[in-house]
């Protein structure tokens, strides 16, 4: 939404920004101060900065960039499985907090890739 403002003989006088292109970087900027819009032109293809984009912590190895791979809950629950068939359940036995009723009522601990938001 814009003021209008009026002249003595009614009409109105437009005094709205103009955008204005920035010399340095091709954007455009709100010009309260001109009534004219200055323009550049696009952008040149050799002004834009162009680098390899690495992920943070990669490390180049096939087992650590597959860790992050979307999985079905399929794959999940056959995982599951195949560590409580074996045996390896640490990742499902609680850590007790040494705090007997919020150990109980947490089902008897903090496990693994839990979070548990606790306010009072």
């Amino acid at each position: 939404m814009s003021t209008r403002r009026f002249d003595n003989n009614g009409s109105p006088e437009d005094e709205s920004p103009k955008l204005r292109r920035r010399r340095e970087s091709g954007t455009r900027r709100l010009d309260t101060d001109n009534d004219q819009v200055e323009d550049t032109g696009p952008r040149r293809p050799e002004a834009i900065e162009q680098r390899a984009v690495v992920p943070r912590g990669a490390s180049g190895s096939a087992a650590r960039n597959s860790a992050h791979l979307p999985r079905t809950l399929t794959q999940i629950i056959h995982e599951a499985n195949d560590k409580v068939v074996r045996g390896d359940l640490v990742d499902y036995v609680p850590i007790p907090t040494g705090f007997d009723p919020l150990d109980g009522y947490i089902g008897g601990g903090l496990r693994k890739t839990e979070l548990i938001l606790l306010g009072g």
